[in-house]
């Protein structure tokens, strides 16, 4: 019984050691579809992104992300994650990230010329993105969901489906 139980796992092993493995691309582009909710000004608005990897082994990569969120006069968001892959499946994120967004302003009572003007200026913001992300693979096509903090000057939580294909 008991060398039935060990070789069992150590058959469940070696397939979780290939299946870690199998990823032969070096490359994978994904699609983001998802929301953006700003927890400090309590709105959600449909975010639409992309993201690079470059593979330096199956547990370490790094890329750039890109993402567009529609809401109020929208923001763009770029950054420059690493991404450690514990399994082939399972990917934790972090990067630097950078916002272009519109200024909020506390004092909206001021009648000043330059205040009136300056509503809808939209300035970079920099910031930390950390994310947690799950794909299935089918071949060098994989699809998951992907849910990511990003902390600016404001707190944001994205989630939604990344669709991707590894070359």
């Amino acid at each position: 019984m008991t060398a039935a139980i060990l070789l069992l796992y150590g058959n469940l092993f070696a397939q979780q050691h290939d299946d870690h493995n199998s990823h032969h691309s070096k490359h994978h582009i994904a699609l983001f579809n998802g929301f953006t909710t700003n927890l400090d000004h309590e709105t959600t608005g449909y975010a639409l992104g992309i993201d690079y990897e470059y593979y330096f082994s199956d547990l370490i990569a790094v890329g750039a992300i890109g993402e567009y969120v529609f809401s109020g006069e929208g923001e763009l968001i770029l950054g420059v994650p690493v991404f450690i892959h514990p399994t082939s499946s399972l990917k934790f994120g972090a990067a630097p990230i950078a916002i272009r967004a519109e200024e909020h302003h506390d004092d909206h009572h001021s009648d000043s010329h330059e205040d009136k003007y300056s509503e809808g200026k939209k300035e970079w913001s920099p910031g930390v993105r950390c994310n947690l992300a799950y794909n299935f693979h089918l071949g060098k096509v994989s699809t998951g969901p992907s849910v990511s903090v990003d902390i600016t000057n404001t707190t944001a939580v994205v989630y939604g489906l990344t669709f991707g294909v590894g070359f």
